[in-house]
């Protein structure tokens, strides 16, 4: 990638998000105890960033971010590390936990700027 385009282009989706485990879980009473809860980290700020590929496919602040392309998200095995392996321009399932319902949402990666 240096060679051809003099950079290495990285895959951006444009959440803010916290990893969930039993602890975070169990005290904000949630449903699911892993995934990636879509959620601002400070007043004032977005947890989808504006024209990001998470805003364009209609992800929403509070949604829980399951799996992507099928794998589980852990805090072993987090979102931005399955992104890393993943390519611009690539085409992804997330499965994604919304008010009480499990959906797909296809997301078309973006270069991270």
């Amino acid at each position: 990638e240096v060679k051809k385009y003099g950079r290495i282009k990285r895959p951006f989706l444009g959440v803010k998000y916290v990893l969930l485990n039993k602890e975070i879980s169990d005290k904000n009473k949630l449903s699911t105890d892993y995934g990636a809860l879509v959620v601002r980290e400070t007043f004032g700020e977005e947890a989808i960033l504006k024209d990001s590929p998470a805003e364009k496919a209609g992800l929403k602040e509070f949604d829980i971010i399951l799996e992507c392309n099928g794998e589980k998200i852990t805090e072993e095995n987090s979102l931005s590390h399955i992104l890393q392996t993943l390519n611009v321009d690539s085409e992804i399932i997330l499965k994604v936990f919304r008010k009480g319902k499990e959906i797909a949402i296809k997301v078309l990666l973006q270069e991270k700027k």
